[in-house]
């Protein structure tokens, strides 16, 4: 299953192709939408910092049925407000424009080319005029904010208390200011949020989106339990992608990547002192399984686990 959830319509597009977007992080989605082919008016949405492009099943956007498109073809990367993409085949190239680019930063409008597939990237600035009608259509079905607003009217309840004192007379202001009062309207407070986290809840058990996710959470969690970080990874990274408020997937995403990179360092660290003792079936097995781990062959620490490999292989076939 595609880990970008494609959208059949989008409405809201920036008239700023070819230029920079770089407000804050948040201010900010980006989308990718299919101009050619199986993937025409198809919109995905990049939810997850980084998102994978290629043929196999494990991509967050899948492209099966184009040959020139490699396994794991391409990464695209949120920074600070901006995007990036860089070609992970060895075999395949892409486009940036129609020119052909390793590594380049995206703009609003930009066009590139994965095997024979053209997506644009469109980028859309989430508190600008223009999307204030989506917001207001995505707030009915994020129950969520309906807790954002009932803390601003307990806010606001505080703030009117506070310009009152200026201009009411003293006697209406001992009766605000009364414990009693402010601990009914306190209570009052409470009981509205309780009763829309438990909506929320229930809401949150009803939509699909939401079982679809935890049922690849807890596949996730498996996998963490096992010490499997990487697919643990994928597979957290999968729920959020179809629903960003879950909370445990989030969690153990970012456990997750912490334990992997604790583990390659490990298994990097055991090849060096197994290089250095001249042990070089260790030498050899260590630097496979730091390779293992790292589905990024651009990693710095990918490199070093292939050269450190390659030197080990070399000097046990020299020791015969």
């Amino acid at each position: 299953m595609s880990n970008i959830s494609p959208r059949t319509s989008f409405k809201q597009q920036l008239k700023t192709d070819g230029k920079s977007i770089t407000p804050n992080d948040s201010s900010v989605e980006y989308y990718l939408k299919g101009l050619n082919a199986e993937f025409k008016d198809k919109v995905f949405k990049l939810s997850s910092k980084e998102v994978f492009i290629g043929r196999d099943k494990t991509n967050h956007i899948k492209i099966e049925k184009d040959l020139k498109v490699s396994r794991k073809h391409a990464r695209l990367l949120q920074a600070d407000g901006k995007i990036y993409i860089q070609n992970l085949s060895q075999n395949n190239q892409i486009k940036v424009n129609n020119e052909y680019k390793e590594k380049a930063e995206l703009y609003n409008g930009a066009v590139i080319t994965i095997g024979e597939i053209n997506f644009k990237i469109v980028a859309d600035i989430k508190n600008s005029p223009k999307s204030a009608k989506k917001q207001k259509l995505l707030s009915k079905d994020k129950p969520v904010l309906k807790v954002a607003v009932a803390l601003v009217v307990v806010l606001g309840i505080y703030l009117n208390f506070s310009t009152s004192t200026q201009t009411e007379d003293k006697k209406v202001l001992r009766e605000i200011a009364s414990q009693e009062s402010i601990n009914e309207r306190l209570n009052q407070a409470n009981e509205e949020l309780s009763d829309l986290e438990t909506e929320i809840s229930e809401s949150m058990k009803s939509d699909p989106d939401y079982k679809e996710a935890q049922k690849i959470y807890l596949k996730g969690f498996r996998n963490f339990q096992k010490g499997l970080y990487a697919q643990a990874i994928s597979s957290f990274e999968t729920s959020l992608s179809l629903y960003p408020e879950h909370t445990l997937a989030r969690r153990y995403n970012v456990l997750s990547q912490n334990r992997l990179n604790e583990l390659i360092n490990f298994h990097i660290t055991e090849g060096r002192v197994h290089l250095t003792n001249r042990k070089y079936g260790f030498c050899i097995a260590a630097y496979k399984n730091a390779m293992a781990q790292s589905f990024d062959k651009s990693d710095d620490r990918f490199k070093e686990a292939k050269l450190g490999l390659n030197k080990c292989e070399t000097l046990k076939r020299s020791q015969y």
